[in-house]
């Protein structure tokens, strides 16, 4: 990992750790990827334009989400995708979703963005 990488993840990290997205109305979820993730008036256009796209395919496609974040997102496009590779470069944060979203068969890798 090169300086850049280095300092990358530890200012994601301190983004998530000090809630400068803001932060999760539900206690047991300590990760917030901010209002463009969670505040439907925002992501619903998105995720219901890339749920269409997906749909399209007559099999279900692979999928890698770079800067996975709290997953809110990719929990909503996950059951229209095969293998679904999901990665961010904050470690805490890559373990947490293991854990919450273990059900969707997701796997969740620390990577460099």
């Amino acid at each position: 990992m090169n300086t850049n990488d280095v300092k990358r993840k530890e200012i994601f990290s301190a983004i998530y750790e000090e809630g400068a997205w803001g932060q999760s109305k539900d206690p047991s979820t300590p990760f917030y990827s901010g209002s463009g993730s969670h505040d439907a008036s925002i992501s619903s256009a998105y995720i219901q334009s890339v749920q269409g796209f997906l749909g399209t395919f007559s099999k279900k496609p692979s999928a890698v989400d770079f800067g996975c974040g709290d997953f809110s997102i990719g929990s909503q496009i996950r059951p229209l995708c095969g293998q679904y590779i999901a990665c961010d470069i904050v470690p805490k944060l890559i373990y947490f979703n293991k854990n919450k979203y273990q059900k969707l068969d997701v796997d969740f890798r620390l990577g460099i963005l």
